[in-house]
């Protein structure tokens, strides 16, 4: 198979050429602009379910459905209410006219109700105690007519007197009457009102009592340091106006307080900041990893047309790849981190498959003008020059192509092994994993060949740099020579001298990198993932200030009213618990209650021990938060944990079994690889958790970094594994003795091998200097693995346990080897 398409490439180069330069322009189209449906950045969106069906989503996903709404929020600093009134009135009336803005709260609208609520408050409880003592107050002022009868006679006795005075012989009894109505009235009136001031007196005196003990809602809008305002919009409008206003709102209050300063944060600020920093951390990491690449590449192949090659297949891998995560966005949420975790690994792996390639095609085309009795240069000039490269370019694709065909085999089932997992995010870094994949093997087997068939001559003969004499001697001593005694034959023979010692002390420093990785607890926080440089970070610090709007420790959702009086009397007592929220109503019967516990680190061990205690002491309750998240992702990837190991591990070995033909060979390279990942990890752990370098300081890695990096630095360790053990494999099958088959296997791979890692960790190290730190972590982990892998691995690990099995290190039993004749994929 591959023989013919190294035959195809080199019959038509321009077919290849063209094919991949039409999938580019789609893939970057769509990336880019998205055919007039978004770009891949716009239709990005961050997973609203980490763990689909768990304690923390449940809480999730009941809260965002019974709100409807999203709230902004504005911080300001610098300046206090009393000085900012005029503009914060004029930024409310501005929100409120805007249609999606259905409530904005700020310290003195809140004061205002409050105030307004507090003698609604006071006029209901002297309404309501009026009305309860209606009959105490019928009988109050009956008695104070009866006390009042001798004033009420006198008055009548008056009257009449009057009466009589006026007309002598008129009848009094209607006078009378009249008059002790009249003073009945008066009296009782005046006994009425006197007794309702006193009960309404003493109603005031109970519901002031009642308020007080109520702090004004107000404050807790307010601090030392300035205000916040709550902005509550319905979420299918843009924010855009929004910050518009916010905007103008801060100029104006800088014209009275110049040093006041104010910050937005809502959901979909944070998101769209997320999306700023990775595309500036991506456009930093390959503004610095790309010309360090380039430039170690032209030190490795010894011109710029070589070394150009890789790098064509990795932007081409970058942008198909970017194509069709945008094609994915239709399907499912590509969370925003992704596109550079993707963006590192199809960047290592075409750097990789395309420098094999390129190497192993100047190999071929020195052994093709050997074969003609040929040097470069001459046959460069030559008319048989085309037959020269058409050869070279078949033998290329068919050993280096089933080579690098089969480590991205090899890689593809390590990455297949996050689908296991149940959060959907490794599940889409496993599907953009295998696409770029996918995508580096393929142009590096048939784009890179098409493109050295087209350049001809050009790669024939040696550059301009190459026939400088300093730069010339460099690329013989670190490029491609293609012979079979050099720096690393002579590695491999001081090796063979010396197995045991070798084994024993790289084993030991294997072991010691280990050991910090012992304590490793896993850490995830999405908040982790704002720079707290940026606007939203700022206004998401100052936030937490706000006891309102500071995110709780932990969020207790109940179906059961009957459990709230246990659970808040629970949370309430637990030790370090500083506040416990009034219960929520969510709707059927469901409550919320939000709890704070004042931990440095809200995903560390106080927490996650509340969390875990609230689980265990009621059951049937469902307990959301940053440490309740941690925890059932944490949990999903330990339950999918097997499922993937078991992919990996049966899928790696039945590859290798056919590439090689031993079970010796796939198990030892297990067991290697396993202790390479495992000490990359810790060496990482321990960067950081001493800052070393100039790494943020932190005590674990996130979650899913671990669960990435140990896919993809497996998927990376066999890589190097692929590369040297079929070239060694090839030496064997051709008649060499194990130590020779060693020694040249390792010469021909280690130079492709080391520059390669060097390459990768150069690209990693790029990415490093982004501001995500999980994109950071990635980088660094990744490059440890390469590191350690490529140097105390390959270099002396590899010959040593070789030397020391010698000829079984192609065993086989007698069935498997009759079963590897008839399926092997290499010859």
């Amino acid at each position: 198979m591959f023989d013919l398409l190294g035959r195809n490439i080199a019959r038509y180069p321009r077919r290849f050429v063209v094919s991949w330069i039409v999938l580019i322009l789609v893939g970057a189209g769509a990336a880019l602009w998205g055919f007039g449906h978004g770009s891949l950045f716009d239709r990005m969106k961050s997973s609203h379910s980490m763990v689909p069906d768990s304690q923390s989503d449940v809480v999730l996903q009941r809260t965002t459905e019974s709100a409807g709404t999203e709230t902004a929020v504005v911080t300001v600093r610098g300046i206090d209410v009393e000085h900012a009134t005029e503009q914060i009135a004029a930024f409310r009336s501005r929100l409120l006219a805007l249609p999606d803005v259905t409530e904005v709260r700020d310290p003195i609208n809140i004061d205002e109700q409050y105030r307004n609520a507090i003698e609604q408050n006071l006029q209901k409880a002297i309404d309501q105690a009026i009305t309860a003592n209606a009959g105490a107050i019928e009988a109050g002022v009956q008695q104070a007519l009866a006390q009042a009868e001798p004033q009420i006679s006198a008055a009548v006795e008056r009257a009449v007197a009057e009466f009589s005075a006026q007309h002598p012989s008129a009848p009094t009894d209607e006078v009378a009457r009249q008059a002790r109505s009249q003073a009945q009235a008066e009296i009782s009136a005046q006994a009425r009102t006197n007794i309702e001031n006193t009960i309404a007196q003493k109603a005031r005196q109970s519901a002031e009592q009642q308020i007080a003990a109520q702090p004004n809602p107000s404050a807790q809008f307010q601090s030392p340091q300035g205000f916040v305002i709550a902005i509550t919009r319905t979420v299918p409008h843009s924010i855009i106006q929004i910050e518009q206003a916010v905007t103008d709102f801060t100029i104006n209050l800088q014209k009275i307080s110049p040093s006041s300063d104010v910050h937005m944060f809502s959901t979909e600020l944070m998101h769209n900041d997320m999306v700023r920093q990775v595309k500036t951390d991506l456009v930093r990491g390959e503004t610095i990893s790309l010309p360090v690449a380039l430039l170690l590449m032209v030190i490795v192949f010894g011109g710029l047309l070589a070394a150009g090659l890789p790098l064509v297949g990795a932007m081409a891998s970058i942008a198909i790849g970017l194509g069709a995560l945008w094609a994915i966005t239709y399907i499912t949420n590509v969370e925003t981190f992704i596109l550079n975790v993707i963006t590192i690994i199809a960047l290592a792996l075409s750097i990789d498959y395309g420098l094999l390639i390129v190497s192993r095609y100047r190999e071929e085309i020195t052994l093709q003008c050997e074969q003609r009795q040929m040097d470069l240069p001459t046959a460069a000039r030559s008319p048989q020059c085309a037959e020269i490269i058409r050869q070279a370019i078949i033998q290329t694709v068919t050993h280096a192509g089933r080579t690098v065909s089969f480590s991205a085999l090899t890689i593809t089932f390590s990455i297949a092994g996050l689908l296991a997992m149940r959060a959907p995010m490794l599940k889409m870094i496993a599907a953009g994993g295998i696409i770029v994949t996918i995508l580096a093997v393929t142009t590096a087997v048939t784009l890179v060949p098409a493109v050295i068939v087209l350049l001809g001559p050009h790669l024939v003969r040696p550059s301009w740099l190459a026939r400088r004499p300093r730069f010339g001697r460099l690329v013989t001593k670190i490029g491609d020579a293609a012979n079979d005694d050099g720096i690393f034959s002579r590695l491999a023979k001081w090796v063979h001298a010396r197995p045991i010692r070798i084994l024993l002390a790289v084993t030991g420093i294997l072991v010691l990198m280990v050991v910090p990785a012992r304590g490793l607890h896993m850490h995830s926080n999405v908040i982790e993932y704002i720079s707290t440089q940026s606007d939203v970070g700022q206004a998401y610090t100052d936030m937490q200030s706000y006891r309102p709007f500071a995110t709780p420790s932990a969020s207790i959702l109940t179906e059961d009213a009957a459990q709230l009086p246990a659970i808040q009397d629970y949370v309430s007592n637990y030790p370090g618990v500083d506040w416990v929220s009034s219960p929520q109503q969510l709707g059927d019967g469901a409550c919320l209650i939000a709890v704070s516990l004042p931990a440095n680190d809200q995903v560390g061990p106080e927490v996650t021990q509340l969390v875990n205690d609230v689980r265990s002491r009621f059951p049937t309750v469902y307990v959301g938060g940053a440490a309740a998240l941690q925890l059932d992702f944490a949990d999903s990837v330990t339950q999918g944990a097997p499922i993937a190991l078991a992919i990996i591990i049966v899928s790696v070995l039945t590859l290798l079994f056919f590439m090689t033909g031993s079970i010796v060979v796939p198990l030892k390279a297990l067991i290697i690889n396993a202790l390479s990942l495992f000490s990359g990890v810790g060496a990482t752990l321990f960067l950081f958790q001493h800052g070393l370098f100039g790494l943020p300081q932190m005590e674990n890695l996130e979650t899913f970094v671990l669960a990435t990096a140990i896919a993809f630095g497996f998927g990376l360790a066999m890589d190097y594994e692929v590369f040297l053990i079929a070239r060694i494999k090839e030496f064997w099958d051709n008649g060499c003795d194990n130590d020779t088959a060693v020694e040249k296997g390792l010469q021909r791979s280690g130079r492709i091998i080391t520059s390669a890692a060097a390459i990768i960790v150069a690209v990693y190290i790029g990415f490093v200097f982004g501001d995500m730190i999980p994109i950071k972590q990635i980088g660094v982990i990744l490059a440890a693995i390469v590191v350690i892998d490529a140097t105390l691995v390959r270099m002396l690990l590899v010959p040593a346990t070789m030397t020391l099995l010698g000829r079984w290190n192609w065993w086989a039993p007698k069935p498997l080897r009759a079963l590897y004749a008839k399926f092997k994929i290499t010859h």
